[in-house]
């Protein structure tokens, strides 16, 4: 391109290059939207994609405390897996955050499901991060 800034949106990432102020920008405004259609809630503004009470509450197994949640109810590994793909792609900021969910993304419990939709939440909220 001959222009001096180019803009193009490649697998779900708008990718945008400022040839004057030499930056390039990613984001991912599409699949940010998809994240929102998938929590089916409406959105919270939250500062951080994790709160610390929650790591210790990941560790607990299912109990009446901490109850598991059925897939049709919130499909943990669909959310955690688009939200992972944004993180990858775009958004390291919240990528211990992934980690950290993803290791107990298959007890699928009420703390787990938390931990996703906060992280979902997080990601919605931030969208314009760059």
């Amino acid at each position: 391109s001959t222009g001096l800034s180019d803009e193009h949106d490649f697998l779900g990432m708008h990718i945008s290059r400022d040839r004057i102020r030499r930056t390039l920008s990613l984001t991912a405004p599409a699949l940010i939207d998809k994240l929102v259609a998938i929590l089916g809630a409406p959105t919270v503004s939250v500062p951080t994609p994790l709160v610390p009470d929650l790591v210790t509450k990941l560790d607990l197994d299912a109990s009446s405390d901490n109850p598991v949640v059925p897939e049709s109810e919130f499909n943990c590994r669909a959310v955690l897996g688009l939200a992972l793909w944004i993180v990858v792609a775009c958004r390291p900021d919240a990528s211990f955050a992934a980690s950290l969910l993803a290791r107990h993304a298959a007890k699928q419990t009420q703390a787990v499901v938390a931990g996703i939709r906060r992280l979902g939440h997080y990601l919605v909220s931030t969208r314009d991060l760059a």
